[in-house]
């Protein structure tokens, strides 16, 4: 663990002079906000494409240019309802904790990953396990935003994936990944 010791430097150091000192992970606990807002609510109508890619876009940005706590404030805003936004803290939040290797963070990023996999799973289409298995998809037939939910849910399905075979390094847990890496085969298929 020591070898990721300036890693985890390299988040606090980053920080802008009026910022917090690190990036605290009590900052960013996960609330579960899907429990108190309905799937009509947060269906297309709520949120326009666009605007969530450049919102997410200008997050990326901050987080590129070293300024975490702001990237992660714009991100987490609408993480519980948006699919970008949720993929993009899952993303910010696993980048992390590999980077860390500290329990802390690999537990947090697992937690927003699970979120943002339920928030994709909303705005994905419905289709039976049965007919998924059996019939080819024909994705010409789905909606730009279901397109972009089954994308960003397979991402999400992989870098849970991957903290999985970090966070736990049993046969069980080895396992599970490798189903996880399946399921995240067939969307990208």
């Amino acid at each position: 663990m020591a070898l990721f010791g300036p890693f985890k430097l390299m988040f606090e150091d980053a920080l802008d002079e009026g910022a917090s000192s690190s990036l605290d992970s009590g900052n960013w606990e996960l609330s579960d906000p899907l429990d108190s807002v309905s799937e009509c609510s947060v269906k297309q109508g709520e949120w326009e494409l666009q605007e969530v890619l450049n919102e997410t876009c200008d997050a990326l940005d901050l987080f590129l240019n070293n300024k975490f706590n702001d990237a992660l404030r714009i991100i987490s805003s609408r993480a519980h309802a948006s699919i970008y936004h949720g993929v993009g803290r899952g993303t910010i939040l696993f980048i992390q904790a590999i980077m860390t290797m500290e329990m802390s963070d690999i537990e947090l990023a697992m937690g927003a990953l699970k979120q943002a996999v339920k928030v994709s799973q909303m705005y994905r289409r419905k289709v039976s396990t049965v007919s998924r298995i059996l019939h080819h998809q024909d994705y010409n037939s789905y909606t730009e935003v279901e397109v972009h939910a089954e994308l960003t849910y397979a991402e999400c399905l992989l870098m849970n994936a991957i903290l999985t075979f970090v966070y736990d390094q049993s046969l069980l847990t080895f396992v599970k990944g490798g189903i996880r890496i399946r399921s995240c085969y067939q969307s990208y298929k």
